[in-house]
């Protein structure tokens, strides 16, 4: 595929792609262990509609302590069927977001007990400066408790860089079509798609400058549609589609119905002075 619909990360000028984890991983890992804490929601009818809860994550408390937060889950596994939607924000800003259709595909692929949201593997540092918080849309209005590890770092760094898988908020919805042809349209960067039933005969279209190229592509056991041949979890010197750049859609085949499609990509989480946030939005 021509290089020009792929795409790099962008990071600092001063930040070598090779290192850019380095730091951030030697910050979180050397962490102590303070304890496991529930948090319980709040519904919130002002931001969310009826069935939606806020969590505010506990990285900081009232004498000035700062927390790394590792392993969010759900204090019963069992209400992962009850959930339809996660996203999670920090100091309002939409970080990722998913819905419940992929929760166990995200699982595997970034090899997590918990609710997969990547930046929870290996730990968010102190963001003193901004909530940190959790929604989600819970589809009986259940309370829903989660549970979250709580762990004491050394004085943070001025600025930590940490690259991250990201799922959009998006999702291309098929309603009922046997045979699908989709247009791909303000998803980001992406490293792989993913759907939630069996299709076949998957095709992905790039238009540009009047040309259209056509590339066949697989679904995994897992559901995951690979955009590249070699991709691995945690190597992110592979490229991306860049979607952005060419007119793009899928094409497929499927014997359900209801079948949706959703995108995964990297982003870079950036923490300095205090406050946490990702360098590009989608």
């Amino acid at each position: 595929m021509d290089k020009k619909y792929f795409y790099e990360e962008e990071f600092s000028p001063d930040t070598k792609k090779k290192d850019v984890n380095k730091e951030y991983l030697e910050y979180v890992n050397n962490s102590e262990y303070i304890g496991t804490v529930e948090v319980k929601g709040i519904a919130n009818g002002e931001k969310w509609s009826p069935g939606r809860f806020g969590y505010e994550l506990p990285n900081k408390d009232s004498r000035g302590g700062e927390y790394i937060l590792k392993n969010l889950r759900l204090k019963n596994p069992q209400d992962v069927s009850k959930i339809s939607r996660y996203a999670l924000l920090f100091g309002g800003g939409d970080i990722t977001s998913f819905t419940g259709e992929f929760y166990s595909q995200l699982q595997l692929f970034l090899e997590m007990d918990g609710i997969p949201i990547h930046v929870f593997k290996d730990g968010i540092p102190p963001s003193t400066q901004q909530k940190v918080e959790m929604f989600l849309e819970i589809i009986d209005g259940t309370d829903i408790i989660l549970l979250v590890d709580k762990y004491k770092g050394d004085a943070m760094p001025k600025r930590l860089e940490y690259i991250t898988y990201q799922t959009t908020s998006q999702a291309i919805i098929n309603q009922g079509k046997q045979v699908c042809k989709e247009t791909l349209i303000g998803l980001c960067p992406t490293y792989f798609l993913m759907a939630n039933k069996k299709i076949r005969d998957i095709k992905l279209y790039l238009t540009s400058n009047g040309k259209e190229y056509t590339f066949k592509l697989k679904q995994d056991k897992n559901g995951i549609i690979n955009l590249t041949d070699n991709l691995k979890l945690n190597d992110f010197s592979n490229y991306f589609i860049d979607f952005t750049k060419a007119k793009t859609s899928l094409s497929y085949s499927c014997s359900d119905i209801d079948v949706i499609i959703g995108s995964v990509n990297s982003n870079v989480l950036r923490c300095m002075s205090q406050m946490t946030g990702v360098a590009y939005s989608c």
